[in-house]
């Protein structure tokens, strides 16, 4: 799985290029491969779809750039999730030495 990654983010390696890894929470390696993805820069960005027996956790890889969460408008439990999302992303951020 490290190659598949290097290959594919060395191959569309752009200033604005962002990436999504989509990971089926019932494969037995699931835990294993969201490590990987995390000590490589993705964080948790959310679940596809909600609420079935085959659930997608969903790991986001958004280089250098910045995420505006406060631009998203949402319901008062959907933003508790937007926060949980924000404050990944931030400890990412920190993590990588970047300015979230």
């Amino acid at each position: 799985m490290a190659e598949g990654l290097k290959t594919i983010e060395s191959r569309y390696n752009k200033p604005l290029q962002t990436f999504n890894v989509f990971l089926n929470i019932s494969e037995a390696k699931a835990v294993a491969a969201y490590e990987l993805l995390c000590q490589k820069g993705y964080f948790f960005t959310g679940w596809r779809p909600i609420c079935c027996d085959h659930e997608l956790m969903v790991l986001h890889k958004v280089g250098e750039l910045q995420i505006d969460f406060s631009s998203l408008v949402l319901t008062k439990k959907a933003a508790r999730f937007r926060d949980y999302v924000r404050n990944c992303y931030e400890a990412e951020c920190e993590r990588m030495n970047f300015s979230c």
